[in-house]
């Protein structure tokens, strides 16, 4: 904790980065990666728990912790439905360090093929901010 400053920090950090640590082997270093991926997993299993999106902070909220992690440019949508509850938040395009090119066909592909009502589109800059679109 002391050297990653908070939880975010470890999420941030290789697999590598953490071994590199006094005490952390390969072992625990690995339970420590997955015991965040368990925690993430578990925030985003229930579908009866599904969050509603009320506001861009919402949003923002509900994809800051994994986005901050990144290591190069991704857009995801995060697809609704008519009350504005999450269905699904996909990835769309993964692109280099330091830009992302995408299709606007590929931004509906998903919510069409769940029948979303509604998509916010999540980008992440290498800046650790995120631009937050949303449609309709």
């Amino acid at each position: 904790m002391h050297k990653f400053g908070q939880l975010s920090g470890i999420h941030r950090a290789t697999f590598d980065e953490l071994c590199e640590q006094h005490g952390i082997g390969k072992a625990k270093a690995a339970q420590i990666k997955a015991a965040l991926e368990l925690g993430n997993r578990l925030r985003l299993e229930s579908p009866y728990e599904r969050v509603t999106i009320n506001c861009p902070a919402d949003a923002a909220a509900l994809v800051a912790h994994d986005m901050s992690a990144l290591e190069q440019e991704h857009l995801k949508v995060i697809l609704l439905d008519t009350r504005n509850r999450v269905i699904e938040i996909v990835e769309v395009y993964k692109g280099s360090v330091n830009s992302s090119q995408v299709h606007v066909g590929e931004l509906f592909k998903a919510a069409i093929r769940r029948n979303a009502t509604a998509l916010i589109v999540v980008h992440n800059h290498r800046t650790q901010r995120s631009t937050i679109l949303k449609y309709p």
